[in-house]
């Protein structure tokens, strides 16, 4: 998952219903802030590239990604950090 925001659009709610199950993503932003809630079916995974200038800005309901449970840091690639998430529910918050 990749969200692409910009100028005049400050908020998605998608979903979309796999063969896993249903996936959710749900983001806006508010000045300078990047928030995005993601729902994960079980037995998957996926990769999300949150908007982020280094990983230290990016929270996932509230706690740094390192003790986040399901949560994996894979990389920063450009102006996101991309990062790795098991099945389940997830709120990410970042300092864009």
């Amino acid at each position: 998952m990749k969200p692409h925001p910009v100028e005049g659009l400050d908020s998605v709610n998608a979903s979309y219903y796999s063969v896993r199950g249903m996936i959710k993503s749900r983001w806006q932003t508010r000045k300078n802030e990047f928030d995005w809630h993601i729902s994960i079916p079980a037995n998957t995974t996926a990769t999300v590239y949150v908007p982020a200038e280094d990983k230290n800005d990016v929270t996932e309901s509230g706690k740094e990604l390192e003790n986040s449970k399901g949560v994996k840091f894979i990389k920063m690639e450009g102006e996101r950090a991309v990062i790795e998430i098991k099945s389940g529910d997830y709120h990410f918050v970042s300092i864009e």
